[in-house]
Parts: structure tokens; C-alpha cells; sequence
């Protein structure tokens, strides 16, 4: 199972920036934590699993923008994190 990792350092939180690849233009700091975004238009419910959920799909789910781009924040600790999204209840899909 392929996962997509998040780092977040001490240092990146206190000054409002994450630390992360440049693959990784779907996660960004935000105000009230990190935001994650998944652009499928077509999907009819898309949520956020992993390692800081207990991988519980159900736990983050995200709310799809009139743009078609469907959105969470949440409330990190500095870490690393793996995370995938979870597609339509059942397909799990590494952050593309």
C-alpha cells in the first residue's frame, strides 16, 4: 500500500510554513492548522485517513468547494504523518 508522508517541523509550524516536497501542492498551512485538498469534481464524498486518525475514515471528512476542489483543515502536532484520502467510502487514493 503506497501512502503519501507529511513532515512537519517545530520550526515550519511557528513560522507558517510546511515543510514538504514540491509534489505536495495539495497540503499547505493554513490558519487553524494544515489543509488538505483533493480535486475530483466527480467524487461523491472524499475523506482523510491516516497514521494521526488511527487511519479512521470517517474521522476527517472534507467538504467540496463550488470549484470542484474538496477541502479539510486539521490540527497537526510537528511530525511526520502518512496519510491517504478515501474516495466514494471505499477506494483509497495515495495524494496524487
Amino acid at each position: 500500500m503506497r501512502m503519501r508522508s507529511i513532515a512537519i517541523t517545530a520550526f515550519a509550524v511557528a513560522v507558517g510554513l510546511l515543510v514538504a516536497g514540491p509534489d505536495l501542492d495539495g497540503v499547505s498551512k493554513v490558519s487553524g492548522g494544515i489543509e488538505f485538498t483533493y480535486e475530483d469534481p466527480s467524487a461523491g464524498s472524499v475523506s482523510l485517513a491516516g497514521d494521526f486518525n488511527n487511519w479512521n475514515m470517517n474521522a476527517e471528512p472534507l467538504r467540496k468547494g463550488d470549484d470542484g476542489v474538496w477541502r479539510v483543515v486539521v490540527q497537526l502536532d510537528p511530525g511526520t504523518y502518512e496519510y491517504k484520502f478515501v474516495v466514494n467510502g471505499s477506494e483509497w487514493i495515495a495524494d496524487p
